[in-house]
This record gives structure tokens, sequence and C-alpha cells, in this order.
């Protein structure tokens, strides 16, 4: 079709040929945004993409991006098919690219992915991506759309300057929704979609950082996740300076005789109460902790957080680093130089993999073995992971079928038991209680008997390991530590009550907030290796520093 003058009567005027490309534009976008939508909502079913039309916001966030990407496109070629081909392939590709990780890797596609494109393609090759017929009828409809616009949508810009305004129009449109929509958490958080019921009965997590992507979409979470790229340099960073210092270190590797094993377990929210005179204790939940204290090397550490984020113990201790990252392919860890050193690497943890995305991230991190609950360790029906008393024998189990042929092993595991909320209304055990009330309030007085209830249970199961390890014929050191102080009440009510200053406006208020206490022990067989007996002082320092006296 030749498009002339409507005067000419020979066909649509200018201002119509307009609206009929701009029309189309809009519909293709729309429907390309439903497309990324589809493969978005398809590992759960098709109830997740139907809510996603119920969300007149969602709609719109998720195709959005792709409206800009084509307008943006034909203001730059002056091509409306160059828009539509540019739109298609980007908006369907990145929804694809998305559902084949979300398929091989249980992780969705994030921004900070783009850095490690390499990596990506490395890991997919051992993967077998199927076509289906969705996805080539998706890409046959953009190979489509833009011919049909390359033959009858010949509209264009006779002038430089409209063109430049229309993509500078374009440009701060996008730029302005970025800033102000796209990267808003009060939009995020407006914007879940966790409560979509499906025929099969699964249901979407809160707290699962996978379901909480996946309930938005795709675009419209990927460019979220923007606000997760690029890392800040330290105040007076100097490459320089810093190769010259890293230069000053030499790597050595271990002998033979220095190659124990090393069992490292994180304990969830365990803390020393016992150091606070206001707290009088009727039963010590701590009676063989103290026992090994004194047997071992120990101290305190210094953690950055309070009361929950976990993993940022975790892996300030597994990495050294003192910031976390947003760990999206192989990374540099304690856990990698033991690999090298011949040691076989486990990772165990009686929660749900998913659970702050441990199962790629240990695997990133360099763990060979990693073990995990519903996976290998059983999880209660009310969704509770096994507690201490069942999960350290199974800890030492895997211990011993990796050392069994001779390799010595690093082995993590980080613990569920004394995860809070504990409950304010009720004693976890009527006939038990370690502490007593005197001036607490009924709701501070029934928190700490089941924070204490549960720290009993734990000390009981570390004596159980520990003789168990004692004797061992293979040399093994024991590294316990807390990840961070326990939530006792919202707001920290309980330690108000208890008159435990946590403002951090002093140094007694610092390590009040941030301090757990950690033992390194040694069964005889390692004592003997290395030479050394393992008891005393170890000094405070934090998750991801070792002192060199210990």
């Amino acid at each position: 079709m030749k498009y002339t003058n409507k005067a000419e009567g020979k066909g649509p005027g200018p201002a119509l040929r307009w609206s009929l490309c701009g029309l189309f534009m809009l519909l293709w976008s729309v429907g390309i945004g439903l497309a990324g939508l589809y493969f978005a909502a398809r590992l759960n079913g098709y109830e997740l993409f139907f809510s996603y039309l119920r969300s007149p916001l969602l709609l719109v966030l998720n195709c959005l991006p792709g409206l800009l990407l084509v307008l943006l496109v034909f203001g730059m070629t002056n091509r409306v098919w160059a828009g539509v081909l540019a739109g298609g392939a980007v908006v369907i590709g990145g929804a694809l690219a998305n559902y084949f990780k979300l398929q091989a890797r249980a992780e969705p596609l994030l921004a900070a992915d783009l850095r490690y494109i390499t990596e990506a393609a490395n890991i997919s090759a051992r993967y077998t991506l199927t076509i289906t017929p969705a996805m080539i009828a998706c890409f046959a409809a953009v190979a489509v759309a833009g011919v049909f616009a390359a033959i009858f949508l010949k509209t264009r810009f006779s002038a430089g300057k409209p063109r430049c305004i229309f993509v500078a129009a374009v440009l701060l449109a996008g730029a302005v929704l970025y800033c102000g929509v796209y990267r808003s958490e009060r939009v995020y958080k407006a914007t879940e979609n966790i409560d979509v019921s499906f025929r099969d009965g699964h249901t979407l997590n809160q707290w699962h950082d996978v379901d909480q992507f996946c309930s938005r979409g795709f675009w419209y979470p990927f460019l979220h996740s923007t606000k997760t790229l690029g890392q800040t340099r330290p105040e007076g960073y100097r490459a320089e300076e810093a190769e010259a210092l890293l230069s000053a270190y030499e790597s050595t590797a271990l002998t033979d005789g220095q190659k124990v094993s090393i069992v490292s377990v994180m304990l969830e929210a365990y803390a020393d109460f016992s150091a606070y005179p206001q707290l009088e204790f009727t039963a010590d939940p701590y009676e063989f902790f103290h026992e090994l204290q004194a047997e071992s090397i120990s101290g305190e550490l210094n953690t950055n957080t309070f009361a929950g984020e976990t993993i940022d113990t975790e892996r300030c201790y597994m990495t050294g680093s003192t910031q976390l990252y947003d760990y999206r392919a192989a990374a540099d860890s304690y856990v990698r130089w033991f690999g090298t050193q011949g040691y076989k690497t486990q990772f165990c943890h009686p929660g749900y993999p998913w659970f702050y995305n441990r199962s790629n991230v240990c695997e990133y991190l360099g763990f060979d073995e990693r073990y995990f609950g519903g996976d290998y360790f059983p999880i209660y029906d009310d969704g509770i992971p096994i507690l201490d008393e069942n999960f350290f024998p199974q800890v030492v189990d895997l211990l011993h079928e990796a050392t069994a042929d001779g390799s010595p092993c690093f082995s993590m595991s980080v613990t569920y038991q004394n995860h809070g909320p504990y409950a304010a209304d009720y004693l976890y055990d009527e006939s038990t209680k370690f502490v007593a009330q005197n001036d607490l309030s009924e709701a501070a007085y029934c928190i700490l008997n089941n924070y204490f209830w549960g720290i009993n249970r734990t000390d009981a199961a570390l004596r159980t390991m520990v003789e168990r390890l004692r004797d061992d014929s293979e040399p093994v050191v024991l590294v316990l530590f807390g990840d961070h102080k326990p939530w006792l009440g919202d707001g920290a009510s309980v330690y108000t009550e208890l008159g435990i200053d946590l403002t951090r406006e002093s140094e007694a208020s610092f390590y009040n907030y941030c301090r757990t206490p950690y033992v390194i022990w040694a069964n005889n067989a390692a004592k003997a290796a290395l030479g050394r007996e393992f008891v005393g002082e170890g000094g405070d320092f934090s998750p991801c520093y070792d002192d060199e006296g210990v």
C-alpha cells in the first residue's frame, strides 16, 4: 500500500496514518507484554497469569517497558517495523530467559545476572532447554508483525527536529517512570500478589523471594532488581594500593599434617544471657556450653545484625567479606580455598533450600555437597524443620561419609532451632522454667522461658555431638557461634524490661546489641595432629576475621 495525502484521494491522510501506527504499536506492546506475563506464570500455573490480568497496576507496569522500547526504536530508526521487531525480541526474549532460569536454577533472572553472561552460557550448556509450541508461536508472531509493519505502516518523521523531540520525550518518560515507579519500594510492596489460589493446591510463599518475584510478572520485578546493581567503592579506595597490600601476602598450602576436618555450626539466635545479672536463672540452659568453653578457645563475636538477617553472619564467615554481595556466579570464599587444598566441602541446613537462595549461593561459594530440609532433612507437617537433637547426628554422619576415604572435610551447618518469635502467652514446657518471674511481665516471662527452652535443648544436642567427636580417629575442629542476638518481643520489649541498653550510644550498648559467643574446640586427634591444646581466650572479632592468635 502506498500512502498519499488525503487531499489526493488515494489513501488516508497523515493524521489517520499516525493514529493507525500509534494504535498498532500500542496494541503490539500490550500483546508482547501479555506474552511475557504468560511465560512468567507458566511454571506456577495459569491461575497466576489471570491474577496479573486482575491487577491493572501490574499489567501496566509489565507492558510499559515494551511500549517505551517500541517507541524509542521507532523514533531512533524512523521505522515502525524496527520498533516492532526490537520490542518483540527483547520483551519475549527476556521473559523466556527468565522462564528457563527458573526452570533450571529455581531462581529468576535479575538485573545483576547481566554481569555474568559468560557464566550463564556455561551453566545453560549443562541443561536441556525445551522449545515449546507457544515459544515458536511468539517468535513467529514477532516476524509476521515486523513484516506487516514494514509493508503497511510506513509512517515516518519528515524532519529531524520533531524526531529528536519525540526520542527525548520517550527517554524522559522512561527516566521518570524508572526513578519514580520501578525503583520505588512503596509501589513494589503495593503490588504484592501472593494470594493466588491454584487448582493443584500449592500456594505462593510470602517469605520466598522467588515467589515474590514471580507474583509480579517479569519485566516489572526485573527492572526493580536493578537497585542491586553496582558496588560502592570504600572511601579512599585506590586500586594500586590494594594490589600492593595484597601482594605482600604469600599464598600458602596446607601440609598433610595440617589437614584436619573443620565442622562449623552457626547456631540460630544463640546468645549467652548468663552475663546479665538482672536475670535470675532457676535452671542453667547453658550448662554444657560453659563446660565446652572451658576446654576450648572461646570469645565473643561482633556481628553486623540483630534478631534477623542470618545470612550476614553466615556469608561473612564463609567469605571473609565485610559486607554481603548479591552472589550470582562463582565467587571467592574460604570454602573454595579449602576445596583447592583437597577438602570435600559440605553445607547443611534443615530449612528450605530456597530461603535466602541458599541452594544456589552455596554452589556459587564452592560447596560440593548441599543438604537441605525437604530434600535430605525431614520437615515437620507444620513446616518447622527438625530440631538440633535430630540435625546434629546427621551432620556428623555426613562428615564421616565424606572422610571415610581419608579426605578432610570442611562442613558448614546453619541451624533453625531457636528461631523467633517465641510465644508470649504460654510456656512450651510448664514443668521446666529457666528464669524467675520477679518483676517481669507475663509476656516477658513467657518469651524468655520459651527462648531458654530451645537453648537448653540445643545444649543437650551439643553435648551428644561433642562426645561423639571427642574420640573420633579422624582429626576434627569444631567451630560454634551464634549468628545474632534473639528477637525478644516487638520493639525489643524484653530487653527494655531487663534494662539491657541496645541504643549503641555507648560501647557497652553496642556489645549488647551485636555480641554472640563462639568456641573453637578440637578433638584429641586434631590436637595431636596440630600440636596444640586449643584452650584459652580467643579474643573478640567479627565473623569475617579470625585473629592470628587463634
